[in-house]
């Protein structure tokens, strides 16, 4: 649905970057990343229906596509992150960590391993239950974060949220 700048509403954008299904003829998804010329935030347009993003985890697709080729490139892109970050990532012990959007936990295995309780939410029921097969999966939660409440109380040392917000109708 077109939208103008969540944040400042200006409904004027500039078009930056063209993503698109390159594996068909016919792509089956497009999308602009575009820049409010107003106050410089950078965003997804057309954005996401509201009432289809249910939609788009609920195929049950979602945890074996994590799951494939890409995985590697998301363990990479993880470790180029958290480098930067040094000692925030390096060692969990006594914190806790919150992956927003967790998908099948793959992030969650990292901070695990270095240490953090892990704490994840995500949409994709099939995501959810791969995560929760894991020994980084025994909080994950399938919904909203607000509607689960060991993740409402907050509490948490870290929080990630890992290609999320291009997936989210209205990301403030």
């Amino acid at each position: 649905v077109p939208i103008g700048c969540v944040l400042c509403g200006e409904q004027r954008m500039q078009p930056l970057l063209r993503a698109y299904d390159h594996r068909r003829k016919k792509p089956r998804w497009y999308y602009h990343v575009v820049r409010c010329p107003d106050c410089g935030l950078l965003y997804r347009h057309p954005g996401i229906r509201p009432e289809r993003l249910g939609d788009l985890y609920g195929s049950g697709k979602y945890a074996k596509f994590l799951a494939g080729k890409y995985t590697d490139k998301r363990i990479r892109r993880y470790e180029t992150a958290m480098a930067p970050f040094g000692a925030l990532f390096t060692d969990g012990a006594g914190r806790r960590l919150l992956d927003f959007g967790c998908g099948n936990g793959l992030f969650l295995d990292i901070a695990h391993e270095r240490g953090f309780a892990c704490f994840g939410v995500d949409l994709a029921a099939d995501a959810v239950e791969a995560a929760r097969s894991k020994p980084s999966g025994a909080h994950v939660y399938l919904g909203s974060p607000a509607d689960v409440p060991e993740i409402a109380a907050g509490g948490f040392d870290v929080i990630t949220m890992w290609s999320v917000l291009a997936h989210l109708p209205r990301p403030l």
